[in-house]
């Protein structure tokens, strides 16, 4: 999913030369890592070790310009089933914090056993260079996102403007790199990666778009992965350029979006939003008309739209968030204000720009807005609260100005080791028919279902009965037996829809704790969206 909400070391490289064979790209003179300690508190709270990889801007060229890839490591302190990779989704989420997040959700048992690996792929965080186009381009109030079907108002114009000058910025601030971070280039860091860290075979642990970064990294090396688990399942044959033109997650994401109303509307005496669903969506609305008309410091009618969506994303987000909107409804806009600070990172662009200069590259976009202003209005009939965002989101792809590449391939026939899909049937970022799909399409591959949740990518979020079929994986290989069809293999119930845990919406110092308290695993998923 797109909306503008911003997607989430020390050490010194020791140069080394990377080799290329024909159609197959492997680090024959490895590179190696000099690590030291993790300056980010996190990671030194969980003894992480960090340092950089030199890799080559252009993997056609494996001699020519490197540019560095930041790392992070926290060793097994058991018997180590060797090192797993760990991404977070995006394009354009920092994943070298992850190492350290894993280190805490997972038993320890399970952690014991690898040393997990977080990384920021190119362009991304930590890594160098970092892409970035206009730091400040979230930062409100910008234009209404809906435009008039009839003719091109006002807003729409301007968004046609911003996003043409965001692409224009990319290109002038950006030079080579703009042409180098498709997913291919991703995946033979990856290699790289392995290579440097010594490993005959990476483990893998993918959330939302990583989980494509699995299905392509295990097509490209089949013989050198060893476990995989993959979590909010990708569509491998929707996926790149402009798919379905969004229209699978966008109605999905429609749904979770109704479902969060009913949850508001059963609970109006706490937020006093409406009673229906109806009720709610027409409050809703009529707060984004009135901030069309007059913004309220930096917040207007798209950072509303902003913040009420990421909820879309973990509904352990829907308390913090509706008592935000709530107060806003009753002209106090200083918690909402807030909580699109934490959420919106409106003065750096860097996910958003990685999240572009992949998904534009990664196959064709249309490169005629009428087109794409045609399909989202077509979308908008069945999807209204969900289509606008993600088209403007993803509007600078129509006049990008690196080149398209093709979508890797991913061949699940080429793929015998075993690995586990881990999906929530609810998820609007990835609807539950990209697990069917992916599925279909590895036949080694199991899934566990959460049925009815709506969180994005949910894995040790609290869920006994899904947390232990990942950990039995983890642990010892153990996979659910796979069931005829592309279905799950283990259909787990879901864990109960939360509930307000600060009922007086003036005491907001407590509301703003649970907002900031939120887990590891919710926090990474609102600072990289698109988790």
């Amino acid at each position: 999913m797109r909306t503008f909400l911003a997607s989430l070391a020390a050490g010194s490289l020791v140069a080394g030369v990377v080799a290329a064979t024909a159609g197959n790209p492997v680090a024959s003179a490895a590179e190696t890592i000099s690590w030291s300690a993790c300056s980010d508190e996190s990671l030194a709270a969980a003894n992480a070790e960090c340092g950089f990889l030199s890799v080559p801007l252009d993997w056609s060229k494996p001699s020519g310009e490197k540019i560095q890839i930041a790392v992070s490591r926290v060793k097994a302190t058991g018997k180590s089933q060797g090192p797993m990779l760990i991404n977070p989704g995006g394009p354009g989420g920092s994943g070298l914090g992850f190492s350290a997040y894993l280190k805490q959700m997972m038993p320890a048992e399970v952690s014991a056993q690898f040393d997990l690996i977080g990384f920021d792929p190119r362009g991304v965080g930590s890594s160098k260079p970092a892409l970035s186009c206009v730091k400040d381009y979230a930062a409100g109030p910008r234009p209404a996102y809906t435009p008039v079907e009839s003719r091109k108002a006002a807003n729409e114009v301007a968004w046609i403007e911003r996003t043409k000058a965001y692409a224009a910025a990319c290109k002038e601030k950006n030079g080579k790199l703009l042409d180098h971070v498709k997913t291919i280039d991703t995946i033979k860091d990856m290699d790289a990666l392995r290579a440097a860290l010594g490993a005959e075979k990476i483990n893998f642990f993918g959330f939302s778009y990583g989980t494509f970064l699995g299905q392509t990294y295990s097509t490209r090396y089949p013989n050198r992965v060893a476990k995989m688990v993959l979590a909010g399942m990708v569509d491998p044959h929707n996926y790149g350029g402009y798919a379905d033109g969004g229209k699978a997650q966008t109605e999905a994401f429609q749904k979770v979006l109704d479902i969060w109303f009913d949850w508001i509307a059963q609970r109006n005496s706490t937020y006093g939003l409406g009673s229906t669903r109806a009720e709610v969506l027409k409050t809703y609305q009529e707060m984004r008309a009135k901030l069309t008309s007059a913004p309220v410091g930096t917040i207007g009618p798209s950072e509303l739209a902003d913040v009420f969506f990421t909820g879309a994303y973990a509904e352990q987000l829907w308390v913090p968030i509706t008592a935000a909107v709530a107060d806003a409804h009753e002209g106090d806009f200083s918690f909402l204000t807030r909580v699109y600070e934490i959420l919106g990172s409106p003065a750096d662009d860097n996910g958003y720009a990685a999240f572009n200069a992949t998904l534009c590259t990664d196959g064709k976009f249309p490169r005629s807005y009428d087109r794409i202003r045609k399909d989202a209005f077509a979308l908008s009939k069945t999807a209204p609260e969900s289509t606008w965002s993600s088209f403007w989101f993803s509007a600078p792809c129509t006049w990008w100005p690196a080149k398209a590449g093709k979508v890797p391939p991913v061949d699940g026939a080429k793929v015998s080791v075993p690995f586990l899909l881990v999906q929530q049937s609810l998820d609007g970022a990835t609807p539950y028919e990209g697990a069917e799909s992916v599925k279909k399409e590895f036949p080694s591959s199991a899934m566990v279902l959460e049925v009815g949740a709506t969180t994005h990518a949910a894995v040790y979020s609290g869920n006994k009965c899904v947390d232990d079929v990942v950990t039995a994986y983890l642990l010892n290989g153990t996979l659910p037996t796979r069931a005829a069809g592309n279905g799950a293999d283990v259909s787990c119930e879901r864990t109960p829809f939360p509930e307000p845990s600060v009922v007086n919406r003036s005491l907001q110092q407590g509301q703003l704790g649970y907002f900031l308290g939120l887990p590891p695993e919710l926090a990474a998923i609102v600072n990289m969206i698109p988790l």
